[in-house]
């Protein structure tokens, strides 16, 4: 049974001493990344890093917060990250999330929730299931039938469920994980696969009736981490890659792959790491070449650990690998984060004793840190190495610079692009003094399409926390907005969602202006391309209308290189519901510092 908070008034928050809320352990979870056994997953009631500063602070550091419209509690440990995704079709996002079993034995079983944006439970949720479910759920129509599904796996077995909570045909399958899977048409058959790293040695790509994709499962020496999916190579395919992990944590060859759609390793792959990489991998274009690079951090011993560029050929970039101290358990994000045309990376980590605090960095696509950064993490109470995924968008509604949020031990933050603290945080969220491998990483969007910001932060036991924020939203200025980026789970700044492909085509020479062209075949059924290109770096909103002037799919919001793009609709809203037949409105926006670009087309679907 849900419970909910409702606080809607501005309060100061004193922090006082006293954790509670007692968990038992068991031989499969273990302590640290040092010390984990086979999969190498932990909770504990012990607040903090294991040599975290001490006890919670006294009322002389005290935060003046505002508080959350409601809070969402769930008595039991939450590992996985929040994903925002409309999963009712009613065109507003629900907070989809994952526990372990409730409190007190947190292995007897695990949860899956979905909460739509006051607070209530959809019709169907929450799933009980027999396992603890440590990965992030992803939503995505894997079937096509108008209706979105929800895939999780458990320690024990992989689940799809439509919207309603039923399962879909051949599922569960009982092949188990501890990572996050992704969803993504990596065939482009029209039709989303499911990616999915079980907790032994293997891969597997399914379809939607549950049959696996020819060439799949692979193997890999060691166990794989969960996936990130984009096409590395420029060959108009997509290919899947991962690192490999396992414990104890030792000299053992882990390694990054990527696979190809059949399931044999790319070219260049796999390429060595200096320890284990437990934390998901991300893909994006860092320094406008037309490439696709891969960020990955690993464990060193020295536990100045290992952040990773590769380019799509396996090659480590010039000016790296860079230190990252404790960065293990923080998956890399990206974004531009000083608005400067390219993109930076974002990830946590901590500073031993003395300091003992939880610290975020900030990198250039060539390896030098970005001015002001890392930032020091300075809140009250303990703290531990960053274990989320940062958030990169802006916040505060003024787009001069984006905004970076991070969970830290009883706290979540947001940084300004130039370091410095955005008014109202840290933002107190009581873990209870749990802590666990991974916690949630926050979650952001304008989940009810009304203009302001929304936020959901939770901690890593009990509660999620929403805010109805009065910033303006401006989904040009969001560039990773949940954990993996998207509620596919891609970890690709690239991904373009909703069964659109967006194509960078191969040219050597870059255009000289902007240009959107006529929609072809124009009538269409089902399917239409738009083609358009960028005569620079531009942040590009590409969107259908209907003649009411009702936005009703956005094909394309995120920054793009200059280049020829195109892209498909496959005739569904965002969603993922069939639009009638009649006349649209297709429109391109592509802001770069210099000037904007806007144009509008008509197109015809006609069935």
């Amino acid at each position: 049974m849900k419970n909910v908070t409702i606080v809607m008034t501005l309060q100061l928050v004193l922090f006082w001493g006293g954790l509670s809320g007692l968990m038992g352990q068991a031989d499969v979870i273990t302590r640290t990344p040092e010390e984990a056994g086979e999969g190498g997953y932990w909770i504990s009631n012990n607040a903090g890093h294991p040599n975290s500063s001490a006890n919670l602070s006294s009322p002389e550091n005290a935060v003046n917060q505002l508080a959350p419209d409601w809070t969402y509690h769930t008595n039991a440990s939450m590992l996985a990250s929040i994903t925002l995704a409309d999963l009712s079709g009613d065109s507003i996002d629900e907070i989809i999330f994952t526990t372990f079993g409730e409190d007190p034995n947190p292995y007897s079983g695990g949860s899956v929730y979905a909460v739509d944006i006051n607070g209530n439970n959809l019709p169907g949720w929450p799933k009980q299931v027999n396992a603890p479910i440590p990965g992030t759920a992803v939503v995505g129509n894997i079937n096509n039938d108008s209706i979105p599904d929800l895939i999780v796996g458990s320690w024990t077995t992989l689940y799809a469920w439509d919207a309603t909570g039923t399962a879909l045909p051949n599922f569960p399958k009982f092949i188990g994980a501890n990572v996050s899977p992704a969803i993504f048409d990596i065939d482009r058959d029209g039709e989303l696969e499911i990616i999915y790293p079980t907790d032994g040695t293997q891969m597997f790509v399914y379809n939607a009736d549950g049959t696996a994709l020819p060439g799949w499962p692979v193997f890999a020496p060691e166990s794989i981490g969960s996936p990130a999916i984009a096409d590395i190579d420029q060959d108009n395919e997509y290919e899947i890659v991962a690192g490999t992990y396992q414990g104890p944590v030792g000299p053992d060859p882990f390694e990054i792959y990527a696979w190809n759609l059949d399931g044999s390793v790319v070219s260049g792959f796999p390429v060595p790491t200096s320890g284990v990489v437990k934390a998901a991998p991300a893909v994006g274009d860092l320094d406008n070449d037309g490439g696709v690079e891969i960020i990955a951090i690993s464990y060193h011993t020295s536990n100045q650990d290992s952040l990773y560029v590769w380019d799509g050929q396996g090659n480590l970039k010039p000016g790296w690998p860079q230190p990252v101290a404790y960065g293990r358990l923080s998956s890399p994000s990206l974004g531009d984060l000083d608005l400067d045309g390219d993109l930076e990376i974002v990830i946590g980590g901590w500073a031993a004793p003395p300091t003992s605090m939880e610290q975020l960095f900030a990198f250039h696509h060539d390896g030098s840190p970005v001015a002001n950064w890392p930032v020091m993490l300075n809140h009250p109470g303990n703290s531990g190495n960053i274990n989320n995924s940062p958030v990169i968008a802006d916040i505060d509604g003024d787009t001069t610079t984006m905004e970076v949020l991070v969970k830290a031990v009883d706290h979540v933050f947001a940084l300004h692009g130039d370091g410095t603290v955005v008014t109202g945080y840290p933002q107190f969220i009581d873990d209870q003094g749990h802590s666990g491998t991974f916690s949630p990483s926050p979650a952001v969007g304008d989940m009810d399409n009304d203009g302001d910001v929304e936020l959901i932060f939770a901690s890593t036991f009990d509660q999620i926390a929403f805010f109805d924020a009065p910033e303006k939203f401006n989904s040009n200025y969001v560039e990773w907005p949940m954990f993996k980026h998207d509620r596919y789970n891609t970890a690709s700044y690239e991904h373009v969602d909703s069964m659109i492909t967006s194509i960078p085509q191969k040219t050597t020479n870059l255009p000289s202006s902007f240009a959107l062209e006529q929609n072809y075949p124009n009538p269409f059924n089902p399917r239409t391309v738009v083609s358009y290109q960028l005569s620079v770096v531009s942040r590009v909103d590409l969107s259908i209308y209907n003649l009411l002037g009702q936005k009703i799919k956005t094909v394309v919001n995120q920054r793009q290189a200059a280049g020829k793009y195109t892209v498909q609709w496959d005739g569904r809203n965002d969603a993922g519901q069939s639009v009638g037949s009649g006349l649209y409105i297709y429109r391109i926006r592509a802001e770069s510092p210099k000037e904007t670009f806007m144009k509008a087309k008509k197109m015809i679907l006609l069935k």
